[in-house]
């Protein structure tokens, strides 16, 4: 694990102890979540947060929660499409990209809108960079907590 997503854990130190009984139950629950799901069209596997907590991962990774807008919407009544529809089936999906900790969870939604917009429209699928669009942001500054997502 140590080597495969490049963390620096010292062998013996209680960090490193640590980590890796919070890696070997995150790997027994992939394991068994993977022997449930049998039959089923997913399968889990180990990524670069399998060395957290899931309070860790919540601390560093998502948001935290905000209240919900006291106004009300109404919304137009909408013709009944399909039941389930897939665009990878369609191959308008590019491989999952890693936006890592940094908050630009705006930048890698919007190049993914882009590239399956594209696709529909030109038939022409292009992984596009989010690194991009947040160089050209001034307002982004990716060493605050969260960065700018959502901000």
């Amino acid at each position: 694990f140590c080597k495969t997503f490049d963390r620096e854990y010292q062998p013996g130190t209680p960090e490193y102890e640590s980590r890796r009984a919070v890696f070997n139950n995150n790997a027994k629950q992939v394991e068994k979540l993977n022997a449930a799901a049998d039959g089923h069209e997913y399968s889990l596997d180990m990524s670069p947060f399998a060395d957290l907590t899931p309070t860790e991962f919540q601390q560093k990774v998502l948001m935290p929660p905000k209240a919900a807008p006291k106004h009300g919407h109404s919304y137009m009544q909408a013709p009944r499409g399909p039941l389930a529809w897939d665009w990878t089936e369609k191959g308008a999906v590019t491989s999952v990209k890693d936006q890592g900790y940094v908050g630009s969870c705006w930048a890698f939604s919007t190049v993914g809108v882009l590239e399956g917009q594209r696709f529909i429209k030109h038939g022409i699928l292009e992984s596009l960079s989010a690194e991009q669009l947040l160089e050209c942001d001034g307002t982004s500054d990716p060493t605050r907590e969260y960065a700018d997502c959502g901000e």
